[in-house]
């Protein structure tokens, strides 16, 4: 890749395009970034550290600008799946990204709970730079200069952002090319903790129209393998792997490496690595359902939270589902286990002989020191999302008689669906392909199913 030639101006190891040339399909915008917690005056150590690319495909200063981004996460927990960590959208001619669409983001984590943390396109609109007393609002924050400063020998505009009672971020901007240098971002995680994002621009390119085509038709490949646009925490393993997905993705990596781009490299390399366990995975849990479909439920006898035991074999006659999951003692994200969309169908099914019992699985439960705490935290979880259906304690391991996911490397949920003869009719490792709006559809169907099936016998 060649840098961007007109009397570039080189800050650190960045490439400046000259001033007053607007954004062209090609340009290329390489943000290095990190987030630190922030103790009274003073950051604390890094948490995680990431990459973002931008590249300009096509648009006009007028119109907007259609971006291709892609983050990669080099330290710090958690991370996104190969899905999640591409796309392309519009800025608008104020070059923001609208917050409805699927955008650049890290993942940061506090304690339990996962947070999305967007992250912003590193150009301003040059015309909201010629005068100093212009103030302009973005992100709900109203934002205004407060002079030049000189970094590494250049003179950047300091911008400031704010609300009505804090500075929440700060800008250096370059101000002829409107590129955003630098900028630091206060936000708080969990209730109110508060953290510092700061990202720096690292680079920038200009992609020739032969770049500019390989690059597309890397990214529309890994497209159509994806499908649609995975939305906030998507999960990745609604959406099966086939043999089909792999060898697309393997002969993607190749193209990618011949760009010599090594975000699209990092991406392909890691959908052909997550791939490759999913197909294995998939395998191995169907090996599994295939040793428990059709045989006789294993009986068990397990307390719930409320401290009434229950007993499998008393259900025999209703349609049982069980869900295993740890029911809080993972971090806390989107869809949390399915139990939102579970409780639903409780209330649905609740008149037509189905039964629903979530099973609270984790390895703190099997031991006795670290159970009390442990089943502290599910009644918690349970009570923070109201769920109408009772909530079981294994603390003996009864997931293993219904064959545990966990044991071929993937993942809970474990529903297992039970007939009224005491049967195991379904076996489902991990999430549903459940659209918001829609539910379980699946588990719907199924549930259905044996409820039609149990009436016509009767």
């Amino acid at each position: 890749m060649s840098p961007i030639a007109l009397a570039a101006l080189v800050l650190h190891t960045t490439v400046w395009v000259a001033a007053s040339a607007p954004l062209q399909p090609g340009v290329q915008l390489t943000v290095e970034g990190e987030l630190r917690p922030v103790v009274g005056d003073r950051t604390g150590p890094v948490v995680k550290r990431f990459r973002c690319q931008f590249t300009v495909l096509r648009g006009a200063s007028d119109a907007g600008y259609e971006i291709l981004w892609l983050v990669e996460d080099e330290l710090g927990e958690p991370r996104w799946s190969w899905e999640q960590r591409f796309g392309r959208c519009w800025v608008n001619p104020d070059l923001l990204i609208p917050p409805d669409r699927f955008g650049p983001a890290i993942l940061g984590q506090h304690q339990t709970t996962t947070h999305r943390i967007p992250l912003r396109f590193p150009v301003l609109p040059p015309d909201l730079l010629q005068n100093q007393d212009t103030t302009f609002r973005q992100f709900g924050l109203e934002y205004s200069q407060t002079g030049l400063e000189t970094i590494a020998g250049k003179r950047l505009l300091r911008i400031e952002g704010k609300t009505n009672l804090a500075v929440r971020e700060l800008l250096w901007v370059h101000p002829q090319t409107g590129f955003v240098h630098r900028f630091l971002r206060r936000l708080t995680m969990g209730q109110g903790v508060p953290y510092q994002l700061t990202c720096t621009l690292e680079h920038v390119e200009q992609l020739d129209a032969a770049q500019l085509a390989h690059l597309r038709e890397v990214v529309e490949g890994l497209e159509n393998v994806r499908g649609e646009e995975p939305e906030e925490l998507a999960r990745p393993t609604a959406r099966p792997a086939t043999p089909q997905k792999l060898a697309a993705v393997k002969n993607i990596a190749d193209k990618a490496q011949a760009t010599g781009d090594r975000f699209l490299q990092s991406v392909a390399e890691q959908a052909v690595e997550e791939l490759t366990q999913h197909l294995n995975a998939q395998a191995a849990v169907e090996k599994l359902a295939g040793e428990v479909v059709g045989e006789e439920a294993a009986d068990f006898e397990l307390r719930e939270l409320r401290g009434r035991t229950v007993r499998l074999r008393d259900l025999r006659g209703r349609i049982v589902v069980l869900h295993f999951w740890s029911y809080g003692d993972e971090v806390l994200e989107a869809p949390y286990g399915e139990v939102g969309y579970l409780d639903y169908i409780v209330r649905r099914f609740r008149n037509k002989g189905v039964v629903v019992l979530g099973i609270a699985t984790q390895d703190d439960l099997l031991d006795a020191t670290r159970r009390p705490r442990a089943i502290r935290r599910i009644r918690q979880f349970t009570r923070f999302m109201n769920l109408s259906y009772p909530v079981l304690i294994d603390d003996l391991g009864v997931i293993d008689r219904f064959g545990d996911p966990r044991r071929v490397r993937a993942k809970l949920p474990l529903y297992v669906v039970i007939d009224k003869n005491g049967l195991v009719r379904h076996y489902h490792a991990g999430f549903w392909a459940a659209a918001p709006d829609q539910g379980l559809v699946e588990l719907e169907t199924i549930l259905s199913g044996l409820v039609r099936g149990a009436s016509e016998k009767q």
